[in-house]
């Protein structure tokens, strides 16, 4: 016990020494994994900006406007120019720490186990190329304009029956 407190001490000495100051941005609420209030957010049309965070609150009163700090911890997919910047071999690393609103942190922890996850992934859009024809004065001559090495039969006479079931007024 006496042990105990003299190491206690000991560390608070050492920290005055340090001037360093340290604050809780935030804690989790729940003791188990499930009591964790997990957020994932997908972006389709950017994958690298999708990612799952979880919430941190109850942290040190703010000294400017008194609430407790918070904080939001997004796990995401590293870019290659971020895993450029950071040892070869990691899998995980703590990124960077912003402050987007008076002691409300928002901390990037990049996982190289989540760029295999489709969320993460870009999308690749698969389409076809289409070619327009002008259309001929007279919608008989429909099926004869179009090239037949470019379209299938059953594909031209779709469109002759779309093109005659339209007033010819528009053409």
């Amino acid at each position: 016990q006496q042990q105990q407190q003299q190491q206690q001490q000991k560390e608070k000495e050492e920290k005055k020494k340090d001037n360093s100051v340290s604050y809780l941005l935030g804690e989790t609420k729940g003791k188990s994994f499930e009591d964790l209030h997990m957020h994932t957010h997908v972006d389709i049309a950017d994958p690298t900006l999708s990612y799952i965070s979880i919430q941190l609150v109850d942290g040190t009163p703010c000294d400017l406007t008194n609430d407790k700090r918070e904080s939001e911890i997004r796990f995401t997919c590293p870019t290659e120019e971020q895993l450029a910047r950071v040892k070869p071999n990691l899998t995980a690393f703590l990124g960077e720490t912003t402050e987007p609103s008076t002691c409300k942190y928002v901390s990037y922890f990049y996982l190289k186990s989540l760029c295999h996850h489709p969320a993460f992934k870009k999308k690749v859009i698969i389409s076809d190329n289409i070619q327009c024809y002008p259309a001929s004065e007279s919608s008989d001559n429909l099926a004869t304009t179009i090239n037949p090495d470019l379209i299938n039969q059953k594909d031209a006479e779709r469109l002759k029956n779309i093109v005659s079931d339209r007033d010819d007024t528009l053409f």
